[in-house]
């Protein structure tokens, strides 16, 4: 107890923050902050999981839905606008995961689309357009 006593008495120096000098700055400029590429990926895996996790099947069903690649995209996009609009509320870093999952949806709507290009015209677009 009377350790504790003294130590209580005694006062540390306070450190004061001075202004930041020239490489502070510029250091703070560049480099604070989430890096872009991580947002980046964040963005595509929230888009993979958008894209995978949901019961397409259930969906189809409960809404009575045909299994073709626009009703894919309609359940797909659903999930990213609830994403995408939780996401708004976040700033400039959301906006940037937001325009990440965009971006990787619409390149999986290539990859997907070119895999249904090997079809005939007219399967491809009842595939596409039900």
């Amino acid at each position: 107890n009377f350790l504790c006593k003294d130590l209580q008495k005694t006062e540390q120096p306070q450190l004061e923050l001075k202004e930041d000098n020239f490489v502070q700055k510029l250091y703070k400029k560049f480099f604070s902050g989430i890096p872009k590429t991580k947002l980046k990926a964040t963005g595509y895996i929230l888009l993979t999981h958008c894209v995978q996790q949901p019961q397409l099947e259930k969906f189809f069903r409960v809404f009575d839905m045909p299994d073709t690649f626009y009703s894919w995209f309609l359940v797909s996009e659903l999930h990213v606008w609830m994403l995408s609009s939780r996401l708004m509320n976040e700033g400039e870093y959301g906006r940037q995961v937001r325009n990440a999952m965009v971006e990787a949806l619409w390149q999986d709507c290539e990859q997907r689309a070119k895999s249904i290009g090997d079809l005939p015209a007219s399967m491809r677009s009842k595939q596409i357009l039900g």
